[in-house]
């Protein structure tokens, strides 16, 4: 039976089925999934059940998972790990204010110094260049100098 005015599938002799079974059968289709390697139980866990509690505004519980929920489960989780990963490597918002106004660009170079650029710069072997002027900025060293190129943040 289809309840469209709500969008959701679902057979009514199911509808007993409780947020926590709803969980669960998630996470055991979410940890079977080839897709999650390397995501952990209780990443998975923690976004499927705030999921849930979204769904449950909006849908009755059912007995076949959509798949579209597990897809979005393993990529937020997955996306929200690089995202820390990738924050890990840029050059903090704050330290901005002690770059030059015309500071468009900043890297950290293998020895750790964060420079400041007009352009957009190259990696070489150990640093980055532009060929023009750069400015050094104190700041935390990132975790990876080959990734730590950082536009301006927007004003």
């Amino acid at each position: 039976m289809r309840n469209s005015e709500k969008g959701c599938m679902f057979v009514s002799n199911h509808n007993d089925m409780t947020r926590q079974d709803f969980i669960d059968k998630c996470l055991i289709s979410a940890l079977a999934n080839p897709n999650t390697k390397g995501l952990s139980a209780e990443e998975l866990y923690r976004f499927i059940e705030s999921v849930s509690d979204e769904r449950a505004k909006h849908c009755p519980f059912e007995e076949k998972i959509p798949m579209n929920l597990l897809d979005t489960a393993v990529n937020a989780v997955r996306d929200a790990k690089q995202a820390v990963v990738d924050s890990a490597n840029k050059l903090p918002d704050e330290y901005w204010k002690d770059a030059p106004e015309w500071a468009e660009w900043v890297a950290m170079d293998k020895y750790g110094y964060w420079c400041c650029f007009r352009r957009k710069p190259t990696r070489l072997s150990a640093h980055w260049t532009n060929f023009e002027d750069y400015y050094l900025l104190t700041a935390p060293p990132a975790q990876d100098w080959t990734k730590s190129l950082t536009p301006r943040p927007c004003k």
